[in-house]
């Protein structure tokens, strides 16, 4: 009795369409966060090129004022770094779901084509694909963390070689207990800042586990005479859980953070990130 084959997914026109809509997006993801942000902020608003030096004039005149809401040319740098997070977490969304589907046909093409060449080509651009996955699902959780905190976010900005006096003092101040308005709306939105980020983070890495379980227990089910597609979900299925493993690492990470905010608030201020 003949061992039934699994079925070859046709290729043609829908993958080229996914092909483009990549294309497309990772275009969208790099040029239309700063064009949608610089249009928001209106005729002769702010661009990228202008955040460093606003940012740092902006933040030296807070830490002056001591009040717990930033400088007005600051604040309009946290919004323009919000609108830009919020678009570019849009794209990268809409670009995670369009590979997500690139992936399914990528990485079940291979075991219908007779071809050996053919098969190690479609399984280098499933592997391409799967690493591209990672970066972008990385892209959508750190916008998603900036949009939450674009303050702390924005703050990136800030001179790191050397630190500039103001940042010096806020570090001392930090190291030396200070409370004043200003260190607590500092401290709060860099605690939220990482706080974000175990949020999406944790609901990511479970994401990733269930979707190891998934292809695994496929593997476990596709009979040993189909190598091929064995291989492939056994491959797909290390790949995730190394991605939830690094992913799982960040997490921690920013937990630490956010229990040992102003330590790290200070080394952050002190170009130590």
């Amino acid at each position: 009795m003949s061992v039934p084959q699994p079925a070859t997914p046709r290729s043609g026109r829908p993958t080229a369409v996914l092909w483009f809509l990549t294309a497309v997006l990772l275009a969208a993801v790099a040029l239309m966060p700063a064009a949608v942000a610089r249009l928001a902020a209106g005729p002769g608003g702010l661009t990228v090129a202008d955040l460093p030096q606003e940012v740092s004039a902006g933040f030296d005149r807070w830490f002056a004022a001591g009040g717990a809401q930033p400088d007005p040319e600051l604040a309009a740098a946290v919004r323009f770094w919000a609108v830009f997070h919020v678009v570019k977490a849009g794209c990268a969304v809409a670009l995670l779901a369009v590979l997500i589907l690139l992936l399914r046909r990528l990485w079940a093409a291979p075991l219908g084509a007779g071809h050996r060449g053919r098969r190690a080509l479609h399984a280098a651009a499933a592997a391409g694909g799967a690493v591209l996955a990672a970066v972008v699902l990385l892209v959508v959780l750190a916008n998603v963390q900036g949009a939450v905190a674009p303050l702390s976010s924005v703050l990136s900005f800030l001179p790191t070689a050397p630190p500039s006096s103001t940042m010096t003092a806020v570090r001392a101040q930090l190291r030396g207990g200070v409370s004043t308005p200003f260190l607590t709306a500092l401290v709060g939105d860099f605690r939220s800042y990482h706080a974000a980020f175990v949020v999406v983070g944790s609901i990511a890495v479970l994401g990733l586990l269930v979707v190891v379980v998934v292809l695994w227990r496929r593997r476990a089910q596709t009979p040993r005479a189909h190598r091929s597609r064995r291989t492939v979900l056994a491959a797909g299925a290390a790949s995730v859980g190394a991605m939830a493993l690094l992913l799982a690492v960040i997490v921690l990470a920013n937990a630490t953070t956010v229990s040992a905010t102003e330590p790290a608030l200070a080394a952050f201020l002190g170009g130590g990130r």
